[in-house]
Protein backbone atom coordinates (compact mmCIF):
# COMPACT_ATOMS: atom_id res chain seq x y z
CA UNK A 1 0.00 0.00 0.00
CA UNK A 2 1.16 2.99 -1.05
CA UNK A 3 1.42 5.78 2.31
CA UNK A 4 1.19 9.43 0.28
CA UNK A 5 -1.47 11.46 -0.85
CA UNK A 6 -1.44 13.86 -3.32
CA UNK A 7 -4.01 16.13 -5.85
CA UNK A 8 -5.12 15.51 -8.86
CA UNK A 9 -6.14 19.22 -10.90
CA UNK A 10 -8.48 19.16 -13.79
CA UNK A 11 -6.50 21.93 -15.79
CA UNK A 12 -7.06 23.01 -19.55
CA UNK A 13 -9.30 19.46 -20.42
CA UNK A 14 -6.81 17.12 -18.35
CA UNK A 15 -5.80 16.29 -15.09
CA UNK A 16 -2.37 17.62 -13.58
CA UNK A 17 -0.31 16.16 -10.52
CA UNK A 18 0.00 18.62 -7.85
CA UNK A 19 1.60 17.67 -3.97
CA UNK A 20 1.70 20.29 -1.65
CA UNK A 21 3.82 18.76 0.40
CA UNK A 22 6.53 18.02 -1.59
CA UNK A 23 6.02 21.63 -3.73
CA UNK A 24 5.79 19.34 -6.90
CA UNK A 25 3.57 20.57 -9.93
CA UNK A 26 3.25 18.02 -12.72
CA UNK A 27 5.72 15.54 -11.97
CA UNK A 28 3.83 12.48 -11.74
CA UNK A 29 6.73 10.22 -11.79
CA UNK A 30 8.43 10.95 -8.67
CA UNK A 31 6.77 8.28 -6.53
CA UNK A 32 8.15 5.53 -8.17
CA UNK A 33 11.62 7.41 -9.64
CA UNK A 34 12.56 9.23 -6.56
CA UNK A 35 10.82 7.41 -4.14
CA UNK A 36 10.99 3.62 -5.57
CA UNK A 37 7.34 3.28 -5.25
CA UNK A 38 5.81 0.47 -6.28
CA UNK A 39 2.30 1.96 -7.41
CA UNK A 40 -0.52 -0.35 -8.34
CA UNK A 41 -3.62 2.08 -8.78
CA UNK A 42 -3.70 5.89 -8.69
CA UNK A 43 -7.38 7.47 -9.18
CA UNK A 44 -8.20 10.80 -9.86
CA UNK A 45 -12.07 11.71 -8.24
CA UNK A 46 -14.19 14.83 -9.14
CA UNK A 47 -17.91 15.26 -8.25
CA UNK A 48 -18.97 13.81 -11.87
CA UNK A 49 -16.69 11.16 -12.87
CA UNK A 50 -13.44 8.62 -11.58
CA UNK A 51 -9.96 8.49 -13.64
CA UNK A 52 -7.56 5.90 -13.89
CA UNK A 53 -4.39 8.32 -14.46
CA UNK A 54 -2.05 5.20 -13.18
CA UNK A 55 -0.43 5.28 -16.78
CA UNK A 56 1.29 8.72 -15.73
CA UNK A 57 2.37 7.86 -12.55
CA UNK A 58 4.23 4.23 -13.35
CA UNK A 59 7.26 4.28 -15.08
CA UNK A 60 6.96 -0.06 -16.55
CA UNK A 61 3.50 -0.27 -17.65
CA UNK A 62 4.11 -3.74 -17.72
CA UNK A 63 5.23 -4.27 -14.16
CA UNK A 64 2.52 -2.29 -13.07
CA UNK A 65 0.30 -4.65 -14.57
CA UNK A 66 1.57 -7.76 -12.90
CA UNK A 67 0.85 -5.77 -9.31
CA UNK A 68 -3.07 -5.35 -10.54
CA UNK A 69 -3.66 -9.01 -8.52
CA UNK A 70 -6.03 -8.41 -5.89
CA UNK A 71 -8.81 -6.74 -8.01
CA UNK A 72 -9.69 -6.63 -11.18
CA UNK A 73 -11.22 -3.72 -12.96
CA UNK A 74 -14.54 -4.76 -13.08
CA UNK A 75 -14.49 -5.26 -8.78
CA UNK A 76 -13.05 -1.77 -8.80
CA UNK A 77 -16.20 -0.25 -10.79
CA UNK A 78 -18.36 -1.96 -8.31
CA UNK A 79 -16.19 -0.69 -5.12
CA UNK A 80 -16.74 3.00 -6.55
CA UNK A 81 -19.94 2.60 -7.14
CA UNK A 82 -20.79 1.42 -3.65
CA UNK A 83 -18.97 4.07 -2.50
CA UNK A 84 -20.88 6.61 -4.16
CA UNK A 85 -24.59 5.89 -3.41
Amino acid sequence: MTDHLWTEVYIDQGWIHADSCEEAYNAPLMYEKGWGKKLTYCFAFSKDEVVDVTRRYVINRMMNRMRRTEYNEDDLKGIIAMRRS
